[in-house]
């Protein structure tokens, strides 16, 4: 290459940006900010108790893990109101047990719907959100869907004009596109029903651990570093699985503890 067209070309990369650019970038990121702005505020959007303080935000499916995850669904339950679809696998032989069941909702509020195709529970809970005929779907997966499945099932729950909650269940893998995930632990005692709430993930919010206490009024929270300092918190938790009771929403017919 001749050293004058080499110049030019070194000439030409060190300009500077011309002002059409200049301007076009700030319009770029003037209808940007413009967007944003138009996003609704997930703050004030609608929204379930959870437990204490915590809230699901409506027409979105939060996941459920835990070996007492499907103790937080029937806690979710309760607090609604209306039916509740509760979708799993055919082949699963463990059931709610309906005098269990009983100490967080009426039994008759929940309408099983057994699938006899694991690879149909997704398409079953999507039909289910859309049509909005159920305020809350429960869906128990033997493992967590892909990222496609999750997503159109977010776009279901949202499409319908009631705006259900999804609730997903499944053992201990991570959902992706789950709007959060929380996971409970049952640490019952002799004498003291409670179970360790773990929030794994929520936006904006870090991870943390609370103490959750069954109550006659309710459910109370407690900070679970606060309960490893105080003495009668640490005679509540067991140190040992076999001081464990069995889980209110045990399996019917059973003496073995079920992952409720």
């Amino acid at each position: 290459m001749p050293r004058t067209q080499l110049r030019h070309e070194q000439d030409r990369s060190t300009k500077k940006p011309c002002r059409i650019q200049q301007s076009k970038k700030r319009t770029n990121m003037e209808q940007t900010i413009n967007q944003l702005r138009e996003l609704p505020d997930l703050r004030h959007a609608p929204c379930m108790q959870l437990v204490g303080q915590h809230r699901l935000r409506l027409g979105r499916v939060h996941q459920f893990i835990g070996s007492a995850r499907r103790t937080l669904a029937l806690i979710v339950a309760g607090h609604g109101s209306g039916f509740v679809l509760w979708i799993r696998p055919a082949a699963d032989r463990e059931r709610l047990n309906p005098d269990g069941a009983f100490a967080f909702l009426a039994p008759e509020r929940i309408v099983f719907v057994a699938v006899s195709r694991s690879k149909d529970i997704a398409w079953v809970a999507e039909e289910a959100l859309r049509s909005g005929s159920c305020p809350i779907v429960v869906i128990e997966m033997p493992t967590a869907p892909g990222i496609v499945a999750v997503r159109r099932l977010n776009l279901a729950a949202n499409s319908s004009s009631v705006t259900p909650v999804g609730l997903l269940l499944t053992g201990t893998d991570d959902a992706p596109r789950a709007e959060s995930r929380w996971r409970l632990s049952s640490v019952h005692a002799s004498d003291v029903t409670s179970w360790r709430l773990d929030r794994c993930k929520e936006s904006g919010k870090p991870p943390a651990s609370w103490l959750v206490t069954k109550n006659r009024s309710g459910f109370a929270l407690t900070e679970w570093s606060e309960c490893q300092t105080v003495a009668s918190a640490q005679k509540a938790i067991p140190a040992t699985p076999a001081a464990w009771s069995v889980d209110p929403a045990g399996m019917h017919g059973r003496k073995r503890s079920f992952n409720a």
